[in-house]
């Protein structure tokens, strides 16, 4: 199989820690123009699409070149807008790019597409990373998972009340 893969960034303005964030000027460009802007250079992609619920966020990509579809407003997750668009788009692979990563380097995404493309018969990729500093483990805007035996993720957490111990 010859992987077709596409970029879809989930993306809305309800925001619930920081509403509207996704049109936030970051250096002058809203946050969302840096993330697909950045995608769009990843090599080995034949897609990027930006996934919302909101008519403005639509414009706005559209507006400056870039490729957006409407989703449901009812989604509860970006996963949820994630697996709507795939219905849609002709793709074998879908990596997700959150909407708010505005310093993601097309490089570590070519990392992802590597891995894909040298073993394109595993359905589901997850990009991951080392905690680096301590206080990492308790902020919640740091997204960390627990891994299974056989390095697959069981699941996906912000808090982190069990941890009882640290090895940095």
């Amino acid at each position: 199989m010859t992987p077709k893969i596409s970029i879809v960034i989930p993306v809305r303005l309800a925001s619930t820690r920081f509403p509207r964030k996704a049109l936030y000027n970051f250096f002058d460009v809203p946050m969302i123009e840096h993330v697909w802007r950045r995608a769009e250079l990843v090599k080995g992609v034949d897609r990027v699409v930006v996934a919302t619920c909101d008519q403005e966020l639509y414009d706005y990509v559209t507006s400056r070149g870039g490729t957006a579809v409407m989703t449901s407003s009812a989604h509860e997750t970006g996963s949820d807008r994630v697996a709507e668009v795939s219905r849609v788009i002709d793709a074998t692979h879908i990596i997700s790019l959150q909407g708010d990563e505005p310093l993601i380097l097309p490089e570590q995404i070519e990392e992802v597409v590597a891995a894909i493309k040298r073993s394109p018969e595993i359905p589901f990729w997850n990009a991951v990373s080392p905690l680096i500093c301590e206080n990492e483990i308790e902020d919640q805007s740091t997204v960390k998972c627990c891994f299974s035996k056989g390095s697959r993720i069981s699941f996906f957490f912000r808090a982190s009340p069990f941890i009882s111990s640290y090895d940095f």
